[in-house]
């Protein structure tokens, strides 16, 4: 037994020994520990929201209060003066940041969207500034907005790009009410930004000018809500006028026939001018027009205007025996 701890104590003696003789070559072994983090840090920091009441209507005056807390999350004492900048998801806040107070509170106010905004919550938000922007601390709280389902207005046009004097339908079957096709169960309103309105879910209308033309549909499901939606578009220009006439004689006596003038589909010719050669003029005749004139040469001219204000001429000559 004495034997026993004689050896325990000689190895425990030639340890201690090779323990000091790393000491003194240097080789000491030491633990490693990780650097510290660099910069303000807002990890230890508590940012709290809470909304009063969490539910409201979507009828855009209903408030709800919206109380911030900050403190330090290890001590827990209260953060003054720190400067908060607010958003929201939906609605109105009535300020655009806080201050917090010595005992690191500030409040604000939450103001309902309207009954035809279509969303269920709002997503109010808090985020610290003025500090390390990698270290900044951000909170939100949410609010339940309560109201009937709004629709989403939607149309289709045909042609896709609407000529000038031709008829276009509008149709509105695609327009859904929370998710789901409203059909007959909404009512449809069409304006055209022309003077010219129309009801319901398919109408047609022609416009009779150039330009860029602007387009609303407003929807109103049962529930009273109400969805638009407005489309622009640059009216297409129907193919220029051509000016054709035809050339008859009888002995001193002409016929001109321009009935076989032409102008894109969506206008229509509207004038018809003649210069009949020997003199003789005959404003705004119609396509076809007789005169009666003496042996020689003359020089005819037709110019054609058409719904659109453009023209087109067209000069022949003709020889009278």
């Amino acid at each position: 037994m004495q034997s026993s701890r004689h050896n325990r104590f000689r190895r425990l003696r030639a340890a201690g020994a090779a323990c000091a003789m790393l000491i003194l070559s240097g080789c000491m072994m030491q633990n490693q520990s990780a650097p510290p983090l660099s910069g303000p840090s807002g990890f230890g920091q508590a940012l709290t929201l809470t909304a009063t009441p969490d539910v409201m209507p979507r009828d855009g005056s209903s408030q709800s209060i919206i109380r911030v807390n900050f403190r330090e999350g290890g001590t827990n004492e209260p953060l003054a003066s720190r400067r908060l900048v607010l958003a929201t998801s939906a609605g109105t806040l009535s300020a655009g940041e806080v201050v917090t107070d010595v005992g690191g509170n500030a409040s604000f106010t939450l103001i309902a969207p309207s009954l035809n905004t279509p969303v269920s919550s709002a997503s109010v938000s808090a985020t610290l500034v003025g500090e390390n922007a990698l270290s900044s601390v951000s909170q939100i709280v949410r609010v339940v907005l309560l109201g009937p389902a709004v629709p989403t207005a939607l149309f289709t046009t045909s042609p896709a790009v609407p000529a000038v004097g031709g008829a276009a339908t509008y149709d509105a079957s695609g327009t859904t009410l929370d998710g789901v096709e409203c059909g007959p169960a909404c009512s449809y309103n069409w304006d055209f930004g022309d003077g010219g309105v129309a009801t319901g879910q398919v109408v047609q209308h022609t416009f009779q000018s150039l330009g860029v033309k602007v387009v609303t549909l407003t929807v109103t499901a049962p529930g009273g809500t109400v969805g638009t939606l407005s489309k622009s578009f640059s009216m297409a220009t129907p193919t220029a006028p051509a000016a054709v006439f035809t050339m008859a004689k009888n002995g001193l006596q002409a016929t001109f026939n321009a009935s076989s003038s032409t102008v894109g589909a969506g206008a229509s010719i509207v004038r018809y001018d003649w210069t009949l050669g020997d003199g003789v003029t005959a404003p705004d005749a119609g396509p076809i027009v007789f005169h009666t004139y003496v042996a020689g040469n003359y020089a005819v001219t037709l110019v054609i205007t058409d719904s659109l204000g453009r023209t087109a001429t067209l000069a022949q000559a003709l020889t009278m025996p």
